[in-house]
């Protein structure tokens, strides 16, 4: 009953929205759209748990530099060829999949291997040995020592990349998992960062929160803790 309500609350909303208009500029202008949601997104998502959680008295405005460049260039850029390009290049059922409805993806096997191989990709590759590893350079590049040479800040953020690796991985997989499955198996292909970003400020609040500032651990394993496992998160999708 749950999963039917949701289906069709999402067919609704689909339905509602191509109807007004509002999915258009995203189908029309996805490049600009992607890179406009994921910089604001960053920005917000940093602010919010600087604000509210870590109760800054005053923003800590190069450390937003730091998420608004990550935002733009990797989450809005690169990301979007991952997600609209190369995936649908090396999985050429993705697209034809998003289109079927729910009865006839579970009848339709290949597009669900495929599935299954998209969030591998994302997962398995590019999280935990891109998206991570650019992520600790730009930090380290922007906040790291000016003292230091270039070549010497990317050096120390790929060591604190390598140092936290088994603690942020284990944290993005319980909520991309279950985000991955939804975005790969229903969102269209234009929809399908924006779709990730939503889920992202969520994710980004506590990569900011985790990493941001001086690599809060203690912090971070008490809300870490408190997420539901992956296995909990997928049976409640």
């Amino acid at each position: 009953v749950v999963r039917r309500a949701g289906a069709a609350t999402w067919r609704g909303l689909c339905t509602a929205a191509k109807a007004t208009g509002k999915l258009s500029f995203a189908a029309r202008y996805p490049i600009a759209f992607g890179l406009g949601i994921t910089t604001i997104k960053t920005q917000a998502a940093d602010l919010l748990t600087q604000l509210h959680f870590e109760n800054r008295q005053s923003i800590d405005w190069k450390r937003v530099q730091v998420f608004t460049i990550f935002g733009f260039f990797y989450l809005g850029g690169c990301q979007y060829f991952l997600y609209n390009k190369i995936m649908p290049y090396l999985f050429p059922r993705a697209v034809a999949f998003t289109k079927l409805t729910l009865r006839e993806k579970a009848k339709d096997v290949k597009g669900l291997i495929q599935l299954v191989g998209q969030v591998f990709l994302d997962l398995g590759v590019h999280i935990p040995f891109l998206y991570m590893p650019v992520y600790y350079t730009i930090k380290e590049a922007v906040l790291g020592d000016t003292a230091s040479g270039i070549r010497q800040r990317i050096q120390k953020g790929l060591y604190k990349y390598k140092k936290n690796f088994w603690e942020d991985w284990p944290a993005a997989l319980k909520i991309w998992i279950p985000a991955d499955l939804m975005n790969f198996g229903l969102m269209p292909m234009h929809m399908r960062l924006p779709f990730m970003c939503i889920v992202s400020f969520g994710w980004t609040c506590l990569l900011s929160l985790m990493r941001g500032a001086g690599d809060k651990i203690e912090t971070v394993k008490k809300i870490s803790n408190q997420l539901p496992e992956v296995d909990e998160l997928v049976e409640r999708v």
